[in-house]
């Protein structure tokens, strides 16, 4: 019987390397172009402590009485993109008392359920978008 030989020979190629990033680029003398990854991570200070005595954080309303506003809500709403102006706010759940500038709103109880129709009514402030080119303009009479 003859045998027979196996003969297996490996060759591993260079060993592969990283590659290198490239070059900042230098805009003007005193400005380096930076890539993401050098940037530093935006930081808001957080305010510590109290305020002192006289000095008192200003926070300014979202929407002001007698703006004009648009009506938006993410689904089939039958108010979305109705024109409202506000005429004033519910301080206890932070709702805007809204009224219609043509035709009528269409009410919703707490569940969402339709109760009728009005031309006031009450809005939350995450679903109105302002209308610059109508808010708070003066009115002449």
């Amino acid at each position: 019987m003859s045998s027979l030989a196996l003969s297996v020979t490996l060759v591993f190629g260079p060993k592969p390397t990283r590659p290198t990033p490239p070059a900042r680029r230098r805009l003007a003398q005193n400005v380096v172009c930076l890539f993401a990854a050098d940037r530093p991570p935006v930081v808001n200070a957080r305010p510590r402590g109290r305020l002192p005595r006289g000095i008192a954080r200003l926070e300014m309303p979202s929407f002001a009485i007698g703006d004009m506003a648009e009506i938006f809500y993410g689904g089939a709403n039958p108010n979305n993109g109705k024109q409202i102006k506000i005429v004033g706010r519910n301080p206890v759940d932070g709702d805007f008392c809204v009224e219609a500038m043509s035709g009528i709103l269409h009410t919703f109880d707490k569940d969402g359920k339709p109760n009728g129709s009005s031309a006031r009514a009450q809005c939350p402030p995450k679903r109105l978008r302002r209308i610059p080119r109508l808010s708070r303009q003066r009115e002449f009479a």
